[in-house]
């Protein structure tokens, strides 16, 4: 997700069906120059491209863990291919940029894990977060996540048997092990790192099967607001 990676994607449509080679310097050149003008516009505004990446990333914001999008009927102009007339076409529209949270969480200082996790731990280095393994045995306060309801799809997805859950979370004293991983969330692509730790989020490790659970576990997946050693 380009988004949760603190980034902007763009479709510039300069290919087109079956032109082959046709204006091919041309097309070049407007895909150099429309990236050229990011560029600039980048520069120009450099300050306020590293404000709002902060103000982004702040621990003081909410972190949305689930969400609704609004969903309303509406109506498009399009044209008719038979006689090039403008019709008005009845839509649904499934507003994202309207979207509600349900359900809302405080952004944890980082999150820990269990040398059992290594395999979880993997992956969230390929989405390009650094991850520290503690030197030494470590008590800390957590936040823990009890399953308080399950289900599991029988049908498969993606090759993954998804789970959706309910969760509550309590305070607890755990001795964190040598070896364990400690994750902070003051770091590029953290947005990332909400996503598939926590339990509820759409594309968590949870959901999609990858951190099998079941009703009434502790997941093994900590939250840490203040971090003393």
């Amino acid at each position: 997700s380009y988004a949760l990676a603190n980034s902007i994607s763009a479709l510039i449509e300069v290919r087109g069906v079956h032109l082959g080679r046709t204006s091919f310097k041309r097309r070049i050149k407007t895909t150099y120059l429309t990236g050229l003008s990011f560029l600039k516009t980048t520069f120009t505004n450099f300050d306020l491209v590293k404000k709002t990446l902060k103000d982004a990333q702040s621990i003081d914001q909410k972190l949305s863990v689930i969400s609704t999008k609004n969903i309303y009927k509406d109506t498009i102009e399009v044209i008719d291919m038979n006689d090039y007339s403008i019709l008005n076409l009845p839509i649904t529209v499934r507003d994202a940029k309207g979207a509600k949270t349900t359900l809302e969480r405080e952004k944890p200082e980082a999150y820990l894990l269990s040398s059992e996790m290594d395999f979880l731990v993997e992956k969230i280095k390929t989405l390009g977060l650094q991850v520290e393994t503690l030197s030494k045995n470590t008590s800390f306060t957590v936040e823990a996540y009890k399953v308080t309801e399950y289900s599991r799809d029988e049908t498969t997805y993606e090759k993954m048997n998804l789970q959706t859950v309910k969760t509550e979370i309590s305070s607890k004293e755990i001795l964190f092990p040598k070896g364990s991983f400690k994750i902070n969330t003051n770091q590029k692509n953290v947005r990332l790192l909400f996503e598939v730790l926590e339990p509820e989020m759409p594309n968590s490790f949870v959901s999609f099967g990858v951190l099998k659970t079941a009703l009434n576990q502790e997941i093994p997946i900590y939250r840490l607001f203040q971090i003393k050693q």
